[in-house]
């Protein structure tokens, strides 16, 4: 129980932010802000606001990547 709560702990505030995030487009800013520009936006807003949604998540590429629950098993070719 002590190590949920410390994993628990530990992942709120973040996730709390991603959830707040999405509420307010989240990801999907860059299509609304795209369609308010009138085409594609600019690759610096749209690597900002990227930018922005990644660093609430408090995770690197890395940490996605390396973490065995994350990571997809390649699976047998049953073809």
């Amino acid at each position: 129980m002590a190590a949920l709560r410390q994993y628990d702990d530990l992942r709120r505030p973040a996730l709390n932010a991603l959830v707040l995030a999405n509420r307010a487009l989240g990801p999907e800013e860059i299509i609304a802000r795209t369609a308010e520009h009138g085409g594609p936006l600019p690759a610096d807003h749209a690597a900002a606001v990227s930018g922005r949604y990644k660093e609430l998540s408090l995770a690197t590429v890395a940490d996605v990547n390396d973490h065995p629950s994350w990571t997809v098993v390649p699976q047998p070719d049953v073809r």
